[in-house]
């Protein structure tokens, strides 16, 4: 999770709307060349920065994927594609009937209580909000300006749509809650815990992802490798500064620079070059083993991923639950980010790849940031791909 944890995390879930051409100050609202981000630092409270973000980020989204995808997440895009269409609120996958369900507005016009999607019935439920009673907590929460000391906690929130509610997992205390709970008492559930952005040993070049780093203080994650002008490793952008030197935790091998970091809190993930970096990562336990990465993809909603950080090791049974959540705390707000459920996460994960196991290989589906407690968050590789205008490295 984020390495300096913020103090709380939020995270929303919703059915994603593709709004192309909005840019970000001083940045391209698409792709950045590596090795050129200036060491300004954006303003979190930026609410035209944040909604650039978010366009961005579903732009990437709806490009096609890289890598192999399984009959599940080939199932789960066509059915988010569908909700998108008809102006859906969230998609859940229901255990029990092994199908894909479509959250409908309130106020949407009646339809069927099934459609037809990617030849398989797929489930229609209405929903007690409007998409504009959902943004409008979304914002609220975004702000943290409805009680004079809400900032200085963090909120992990997200749309869940089985449920039909906007789930909030939060560090403050309930009387900061109160207020927001009074005006949304049906739409809006606070659980209240651990939340915030979390940060092997010694891992000699080529570098591998999995592995623990460190700038001398703060400990992180090493992601997976990319391919752009060059190879560089990924791990979360809250973890270390621009140009800082970044070295294996345990040997303190030399890995590199951080050579471009995406306008954090926006984007959470950074480059780090000049070294050597291969294409595997770290799975198992303390000591850990390697594996090939073979490929790089968005997940599935309701679908079991894994996560090997420095802190946790390798962890599966994570189940997606969005692809469009958000994390705010007193640095800003990330948004459109995979939220999951399954082991938790600690300090020092941040930066841990998210990936699926494919034929004695693994396959990237994301990089670890943050938790609300017993949800966790996560970049897409999406994302990561279109800012860096790169490609897994597979070889």
């Amino acid at each position: 999770m984020r390495f300096t944890r913020r103090s709380l995390s939020l995270a929303v879930a919703f059915v994603s709307v593709g709004i192309g051409g909005l840019v970000l100050a001083g940045q391209p609202s698409v792709a950045q060349p590596l090795d050129s981000t200036a060491a300004t630092a954006p303003d979190p409270a930026d609410a035209a920065a944040l909604a650039a973000a978010r366009a961005q980020k579903e732009e990437a989204a709806a490009t096609a994927p890289d890598g192999p995808q399984t009959a599940q997440e080939k199932q789960f895009s066509q059915v988010d594609d569908y909700a998108k269409k008809v102006g859906g609120l969230g998609v859940y996958y229901d255990k029990t009937t092994g199908k894909y369900v479509v959250r409908m507005p309130r106020n949407a016009k009646a339809s069927a209580n099934s459609a037809r999607v990617a030849g398989a019935d797929t489930k229609v439920q209405q929903s007690r909000a409007t998409k504009a009673e959902l943004t409008a907590i979304r914002t609220a929460l975004e702000g943290r300006q409805w009680k004079a000391d809400a900032k200085k906690y963090a909120y992990g929130f997200h749309y869940d749509a089985q449920r039909d509610a906007m789930s909030v997992t939060t560090n403050a205390p309930a009387e900061t809650m109160k207020p927001l709970l009074a005006k949304y008492p049906v739409l809006l559930q606070a659980k209240y815990g651990d939340v915030g952005r979390d940060s092997r040993q010694s891992d000699p070049a080529p570098h591998r992802g999995g592995a623990s780093i460190t700038n001398g203080s703060g400990v992180c994650t090493s992601g997976f490798t990319i391919v752009s002008s060059a190879r560089y490793m990924i791990t979360a952008g809250h973890c270390f500064a621009l140009r800082q030197r970044v070295f294996s935790t345990g040997g303190e091998q030399l890995w590199g620079t951080v050579r471009n970091r995406a306008s954090f809190p926006y984007y959470d993930f950074e480059a780090v070059g000049g070294g050597s970096y291969g294409s595997v990562i770290y799975v198992g336990g303390s000591t850990g083993r390697t594996i090939l990465v073979s490929g790089a993809s968005d997940p599935a909603v309701g679908a079991a991923y894994c996560r090997s950080g420095q802190t946790t090791y390798e962890k599966c049974s994570q189940v997606v639950t969005s692809l469009h959540a958000q994390f705010c705390d007193e640095a800003g707000c990330t948004v459109e980010l995979i939220s999951y459920e399954g082991p938790a996460g600690e300090g020092g994960d941040s930066g841990a790849p998210l990936y699926q196991y494919v034929r004695g290989t693994v396959q990237i589906r994301g990089m670890h940031i943050a938790h609300a407690d017993e949800v966790m968050y996560a970049e897409r590789w999406t994302t990561i791909r279109s800012v860096f205008r790169a490609s897994i490295a597979i070889k």
